[in-house]
């Protein structure tokens, strides 16, 4: 019997007319080719091109704008005001470390927020308020435990919210039902990301915004996340 390769037939969509790009590769200096396959991924408008070829810092949307960010601020405001312990709890990928960075600390103990850690952790320290970054959304039992421990837990995810939510103080995911965040693919790093700007503008802090940019780059890219739309942005000016 005969053996050989077997290659899958291409079908090439008809997705215009050819050279529909060429427009826009002279005004970005960009190859004609280039152009042409922007165009033909969606990418039509002058305003589409200028933020896919060159992003700018003032593409980022308004952290403001994620549900929940401002109850978020305000636990964090008063735990920082009343000097309370805070444990910022995250996973141990590149997304979760990135995002315990951004939020000064380090604390590497597996996926999701475990009860088993969080009774360990707490039982050693005094703890008032609980951070999760790129975690968290599906936690359900380990947050009432916090909750009946007098701890008050924040939420920061990007993964795929459940039927039910974690009853925490604020729970910040652009993925969950009701949130009208514009942008839904950021990384964990972007979404605690956002939650350092926003605290940043609050306090009135003259913090770098783009030196954070370097490390929510990392974690985006290191966590394959689709680079479009406000990925691309970090990316671009963090790397």
């Amino acid at each position: 019997m005969r053996k050989g390769l077997i290659y899958d037939r291409w079908v090439v969509e008809d997705s215009g007319p050819p050279l529909s790009g060429q427009p826009r590769a002279a005004v970005f200096h960009i190859h004609p080719v280039i152009a042409e396959i922007l165009h033909r991924r969606g990418i039509t408008t002058e305003d589409e091109y200028r933020r896919f070829v060159a992003p700018s810092i003032a593409d980022l949307h308004d952290p403001a704008g994620i549900h929940g960010i401002g109850a978020a601020c305000e636990r964090i405001e008063r735990a920082v005001r009343d000097k309370e312990t805070i444990l910022i709890y995250g996973d141990y990928d590149v997304d979760g470390v990135t995002s315990i960075v951004l939020l000064q600390t380090v604390l590497r103990d597996g996926y999701g927020l475990k009860l088993e850690v969080l009774e360990r952790v707490l039982a050693e320290r005094d703890v008032r308020l609980v951070i999760t970054v790129d975690c968290g959304i599906t936690s359900v039992e380990p947050v009432r435990r916090a909750i009946d421990l007098g701890i008050d837990v924040i939420i920061t995810d990007h993964h795929l919210p459940p039927g039910v939510l974690p009853d925490a103080a604020a729970v910040l995911n652009p993925k969950q039902p009701g949130c009208a965040y514009p942008f839904k693919e950021l990384a964990g790093v972007g979404v605690a990301f956002k939650l350092c700007c926003e605290l940043i503008r609050r306090a009135g802090k003259n913090i770098s915004t783009e030196s954070l940019l370097k490390i929510a780059a990392i974690g985006t890219v290191a966590d394959v996340a689709p680079l479009i739309g406000e990925n691309r942005t970090i990316a671009w000016l963090g790397l």
